[in-house]
């Protein structure tokens, strides 16, 4: 009985003198799990940055080649506009002399006739052009002598419509929805980046806690770690993905 006695507060001596180590080896645990989760997630995010700054350089160079087809088309508007103007001065230049010939009645401008100048110029204008030229002829222009000062010249009014230019106009509303996508795009990118940085500041906290010889501060460091850790996980499942 003595000897059962005696070995009874031994081996709670022995658990005593040990457990200090077990709660030690229970903080460097918790420590090394965190230390693992916040490399991974830290690789991660980076993983994610590049692959987002890379679809912000496609965007903006979708957006810079929509933008060039625009001024392209744009360009090929302007041509053809002016073009258009030349040719409308053309044939009222030689609807005049026909109205004082007699070939074209004033109010019949429009007139096919084989041997009027300005037939032959109407008949080589642009198709895109003839509605506007009809359009603005509907609106008797010709009721004085000369054109009537008030009336709004073809190429002025709604129904000249140039395809090249619409074109453009189009193009350069994708250029701007690239340009938008890009921005998008660089904002997730700058989001990954910053929660990189976060991962990385729990990955300090984590490993100064197993520098620490005081359990208490040991325990403060590694739970702020452990707090910055759960708030940038949370952040980082809200952001969008690309593979």
């Amino acid at each position: 009985m003595k000897t059962t006695g005696a070995s009874e507060p031994d081996e709670a001596g022995h658990a005593a003198r040990f457990l200090p180590f077990v709660r030690s080896d229970r903080v460097e645990l918790v420590a090394t799990v965190v230390l693992s989760i916040a490399a991974i997630l830290t690789a991660w995010s980076v993983f994610q940055g590049g692959k987002w700054g890379g679809v912000e350089s496609f965007q903006l160079a979708a957006a810079n080649a929509a933008r060039t087809e625009s001024v392209r088309a744009d360009n090929t508007a302007n041509e053809q506009a002016l073009a258009d103007i030349t040719m409308f001065d053309n044939w009222l230049l030689a609807l005049q002399e026909d109205f004082d010939t007699g070939l074209i009645r004033r109010d019949d401008p429009l007139d096919a006739h084989p041997e009027a100048v300005s037939s032959f110029f109407y008949r080589h204008m642009r198709d895109e052009f003839k509605p506007a030229i009809e359009a603005w002829v509907a609106t008797n222009p010709f009721r004085s002598l000369g054109v009537e000062e008030s009336s709004l010249l073809p190429y002025e009014m709604d129904e000249y419509q140039l395809a090249a230019r619409q074109e453009a106009i189009r193009l350069a509303s994708v250029a701007e929805g690239h340009v938008e996508d890009a921005r998008e795009s660089n904002d997730t990118s700058d989001a990954y980046v910053f929660t990189a940085v976060l991962f990385a500041t729990v990955l300090f906290f984590a490993a100064v806690s197993g520098k620490m010889e005081d359990r208490r501060n040991r325990m403060i460091v590694l739970t702020l770690g452990i707090l910055v850790l759960l708030g940038t996980s949370i952040f980082l499942v809200t952001l969008p993905i690309d593979f």
